[in-house]
């Protein structure tokens, strides 16, 4: 394809939100991995990969959490 294709090796990630999960996930995989470079206790290096987990969860819908619900439901008018 031309310059301006799209490439498949890139992640293609539909809306800001999602952008921004993927942007936590690896801000909190970072935070792991220095972590265990740093000698840091093993408990917190587990809660920044759960922290990662489920901001990837999230993005591929495994996890259902609050903020996707109300996302959801302020896009669609309910009782009128």
């Amino acid at each position: 394809m031309g310059e301006g294709g799209l490439h498949l090796e890139e992640p293609l990630l539909a809306t800001e939100r999602q952008r921004l999960l993927v942007a936590e996930a690896q801000s909190a995989a970072a935070a792991a991995g220095e972590g265990l470079a740093g000698g840091r206790a093993e408990e917190l290096v587990a809660e920044d990969l759960r922290e990662a987990i489920g901001a990837l969860g999230r993005v591929t819908g495994e996890e259902l959490v609050p903020d996707l619900v109300d996302e959801i439901f302020s896009r669609f008018c309910i009782g009128k």
